[in-house]
């Protein structure tokens, strides 16, 4: 038939044209898309069978790698004991100690990235904390993906937290944010604390 005919042609045109699996599933949606509305315009259910004709290539899909950077806890451990000497030293003062090492504690144990645990606030803590269960809510503009969730808190990661509030902030401090987040990244830049087990030296640290 003339759609079968041109149906095929269209398959062969968009596998050549086009090499991102993306492209094809776009444009050949749209041909199959087509041929659903003229289904329903013409009430012809014929239509639909040469959708068959427009199927995409079958694909293996590829096991995604283990990344790259793996942080263990022999990691963690030398970073804390990096920023205790510092402080030691007199190079970080107690405040970016207790805040530093918090930041730390917090994105090992719930793995939140970076750039959602510089926009949590005091506030957010503050009623994390005040849970018989401490829980944090993480709000969905904070988040990359845009998903509003919650985080439970390990106990290590509450006494920390809980120190940091303590000695640093007070009552009207809820909206401010909790981590002094370019003071800390700006501090590892400087120190770049090896990673053992990132074979690229380039991102060993």
């Amino acid at each position: 038939t003339g759609v079968q005919t041109c149906a095929l042609p269209i398959r062969t045109f968009v596998l050549g044209k086009y090499s991102s699996i993306d492209a094809h599933r776009k444009v050949l949606g749209f041909a199959a898309a087509f041929l659903k509305y003229l289904a329903q315009v013409k009430v012809d259910p014929r239509y639909l069978s040469f959708t068959l004709f427009l199927e995409r290539p079958k694909t293996t899909r590829v096991k995604k790698a283990i990344t790259e950077r793996i942080v263990t806890r022999e990691d963690i451990a030398s970073l804390f004991n990096r920023i205790d000497v510092y402080a030691e030293k007199g190079n970080i003062s107690a405040q970016k100690k207790r805040n530093f090492r918090a930041f730390a504690l917090l994105a090992s144990y719930t793995g939140l990235r970076p750039s959602t645990i510089q926009r949590l606030t005091v506030g957010q803590f503050k009623a994390a904390l005040n849970e018989e269960k401490p829980i944090l809510h993480i709000l969905a503009e904070q988040e990359k993906n845009r998903v509003e969730h919650y985080v439970p808190l390990h106990p290590s990661v509450v006494s920390t937290i809980n120190e940091v509030l303590t000695h640093d902030f007070g009552e009207k401090d809820d909206d401010k944010p909790l981590f002094m987040f370019h003071s800390f990244e700006k501090w590892l830049e400087r120190q770049k604390i090896s990673l053992p087990r990132v074979r690229d030296l380039n991102k060993a640290h």
